[in-house]
């Protein structure tokens, strides 16, 4: 069965799928009634998250988030 899609990570192929994918997303802002502040404050987040700075985000996400076993050892009772 052929596949459309590869598995794992290629730099050369990341760039320019960024680079359209970013080029597709500046013509949808020039649309009228498009909400530019609103959106492009969403999508700067999302850039600098998902792909700048993607170690952050989890760091930040697991800090705030209790652990599996931070959960289980607070529900356990005391002996």
């Amino acid at each position: 069965m052929a596949s459309n899609f590869e598995c794992g990570t290629s730099l050369e192929n990341e760039f320019p799928l960024l680079a359209g994918h970013l080029k597709l997303i500046k013509t949808l802002f020039t649309c009228e009634g498009v909400d530019k502040k609103g959106l492009g404050d969403k999508l700067i987040k999302d850039l600098l998250d998902d792909f700048l700075f993607p170690a952050s985000k989890l760091i930040f996400d697991t800090r705030s988030t209790p652990s599996k076993e931070t959960v289980i050892g607070r529900s356990l009772p005391s002996v």
